[in-house]
């Protein structure tokens, strides 16, 4: 949540700082009534700056986090996979890449590499590597159907 000092502001959700940053398409933006706020000061380089800091904060915690789960085990970071909503598009990517390669100190002509999935993408492949007793019943058919409902996914 990006909420500052102030607690009389009203909280919104980080993920829709992207929304800004990446100008996303009113007709994307109509979808998503808890943005509106943002997207009021789109226009504001104060403000766009504002939430990348709070966005660069959250992915230095996250990157903090990571290193030290790394180094307990003797590992490495060699690849990162951001897992991103299936309606964003390559301006999404574009703002997510260049804030993960600012904190993770990323070159892309060496490593980690960046690699985007969509949510539901995701969550198959995780069912399909870790949960493969949950989809037995689905082994006589030709297809399994993973359906995106927003920000809720069904199997």
């Amino acid at each position: 949540m990006l909420t500052g000092d102030d607690l009389s502001r009203r909280s919104v959700s980080a993920k829709y700082a992207f929304y800004v940053l990446a100008d996303a398409e009113d007709t994307l933006l109509q979808q998503y009534p808890a943005v509106h706020s943002l997207t009021e000061r789109k226009n504001d380089p104060a403000f766009r700056a504002q939430l990348r800091r709070g966005l660069l904060a959250l992915l230095s915690a996250i990157r903090g986090r990571a290193l030290a789960a790394c180094h307990l085990k003797n590992l490495g970071i060699t690849k990162i996979g951001l897992t991103i909503p299936v309606q964003w598009g390559l301006d999404f990517e574009k703002v997510y890449r260049e804030l993960v390669t600012e904190v993770f100190h990323v070159d892309e002509s060496t490593t980690p590499k960046i690699f985007f999935f969509t949510e539901t993408e995701s969550l198959s492949r995780y069912l399909f590597k870790h949960h493969e007793d949950l989809l037995d019943g689905a082994k006589e058919y030709n297809s399994i159907m993973f359906c995106d409902f927003g920000g809720h996914n069904m199997v």
